[in-house]
């Protein structure tokens, strides 16, 4: 695992997509939050959200890895999750079939999030998620 700082307002984690290095990926992103002096109940939304969506690009892409960066910016704290390229985000809160043994990973991102969003960084696809700062 690879964990940069670069500042307190702007820092990355990338682990090899693989599901060994979730707890890792987990860990770091908390350590990051709080660093960047988010409370513990933000960090620990971020912590499932990275859960969520770094299972997804490990299940549905082919990458090789993960970098996960964290912001502050002065209004809101922002995660932004690489190698997305094959992820397509649900309907707007769409509920996801109670039968179906997956898919409810983006249903709760969505959830716990003030904000999530594809975007398109150096041609590749990223899902953004924005918690704003109370």
């Amino acid at each position: 695992m690879t964990t940069t700082a670069a500042s307190v307002g702007d820092s990355h984690v990338t682990v090899d997509a693989d599901v060994s290095q979730l707890g890792h990926l987990r860990a770091a992103v908390v350590r990051l939050a709080c660093q960047a002096g988010a409370p513990s109940d933000v960090a620990e939304t971020f912590e499932l959200v990275v859960s969520e969506l770094a299972t997804n690009v490990i299940r549905h892409t082919t990458s090789k890895t993960i970098t996960i960066t964290f912001e502050r910016t002065a209004t809101d704290w922002q995660l932004l999750v690489s190698d997305a390229d094959r992820l397509v985000l649900s309907e707007p809160k769409a509920v996801p079939d109670p039968a179906q043994l997956a898919g409810r990973g983006l249903f709760i991102v969505e959830a716990v999030m003030d904000w999530v969003e594809l975007v398109i960084v150096d041609g590749q696809q990223h899902i953004r998620c924005i918690k704003h700062i109370a």
